[in-house]
Order: structure tokens, then C-alpha cells, then sequence
């Protein structure tokens, strides 16, 4: 998948209930997964292994979105500094 797709998927997304998951093959669930929220509001989350070690951020700019998507695809990490992220691992933990 491409940083064009990310775009183009991201544009046909509606709002609410609706998600796009980008999974590694990884058995420790490694994932960048978006929701586009009824108010127009991007929540991002990646997990980093463990179900511990999960991370949401919300965002309006799709963007930005779409270049943590490319960022994640590339393995090139530095897509996070772009957000200030929540740790919900004890969500699943």
C-alpha cells in the first residue's frame, strides 16, 4: 500500500464506525489502525506489541493521518512525534 492509497481511502472514509487497520504479520498483533468519528475528529492508535503497549491520538488533519500511515508502512517510526499520544494499554492489559 502506497502513502496515494492511504489518501484515497482516507477520503472515502465516512464518518463514524468507520476504520482502516494496517496489520503486521506479526503474531504480538503489531497494528496502526484510524477511525473517522462523527464529529470529522481522526483517532489514530498503533500497538507496539504487546496489547500493553497501545497508543491513540486524535487529529482533524488527514494529512497527518495519512503520513503515520506511510511512515508505519516504511517501518520509519519518526511519524510519532508528529502526535501527542495517550497510552491506553491498561485498556487491554
Amino acid at each position: 500500500m502506497t502513502e496515494d492509497n492511504v489518501v484515497a481511502v482516507l477520503e472515502a472514509m465516512a464518518r463514524g464506525g468507520n476504520a482502516v487497520v494496517s496489520s503486521d504479520a506479526d503474531p504480538d498483533n503489531v497494528f496502526i489502525q484510524v477511525w473517522l468519528r462523527d464529529n470529522g475528529v481522526y483517532q489514530l492508535e498503533y500497538r507496539a506489541g504487546k496489547p500493553t503497549r497501545h497508543y491513540q491520538t486524535l487529529t482533524v488533519s488527514r494529512d497527518k493521518v495519512a503520513a503515520a500511515f506511510a511512515g508505519w508502512l516504511a517501518d520509519d517510526e519518526s511519524w510519532k512525534e508528529a502526535f501527542q499520544w495517550k497510552d491506553i494499554g491498561d485498556w487491554f492489559g
